[in-house]
């Protein structure tokens, strides 16, 4: 219950972000679950565009905040943070924010790889980041085509 009334707190212009944010992510966690490799690899090989926007990063923090907060709000979905980073590129690149997307893995004692992705911006990250995140090796930057 109060996640609703946070949101019918919000403005119209938050609503609509939250909103779109919620739409993306679950397409986003969709299309993940059922698109074949050579449709989601065009998706993912997206070249970095050049930070068109300079100064002020009131957007790029609510877009952050608002995918962090509906994510959390979608947790019964496990919307984890592969399509929380995917989101998190596309809508900040729109907006003229040049961001990276970071793909790390980790070989836990056990045996198991796990894998993470998070969103930084000249070093600093923006989405994803954990106390355990550091020590994921990042794998090489994500290059191609995308055919």
């Amino acid at each position: 219950m109060q996640t609703i009334s946070r949101f019918v707190a919000l403005s119209w212009t938050e609503k609509r972000l939250h909103l779109g944010v919620a739409l993306a992510l679950v397409t986003t966690k969709t299309a993940l679950l059922i698109l074949p490799g050579g449709w989601l690899q065009r998706w993912i090989f997206v070249p970095e565009a050049p930070e068109s926007r300079a100064g002020d990063d009131t957007r790029l923090y609510e877009i952050i905040r608002a995918i962090e907060r509906v994510s959390r709000a979608l947790q019964f979905l496990h919307i984890n943070c592969l399509p929380q980073a995917l989101v998190a590129r596309a809508l900040l690149h729109r907006e003229g924010y040049s961001v990276e997307l970071k793909i790390g893995v980790l070989k836990e004692d056990c045996g198991t790889l796990t894998a993470h992705a998070w969103i930084e911006r000249g070093g600093e990250i923006l989405l994803g980041g954990r106390e355990s995140f550091k020590r994921f090796e990042g794998l090489s930057p994500l290059t191609g085509t995308g055919r």
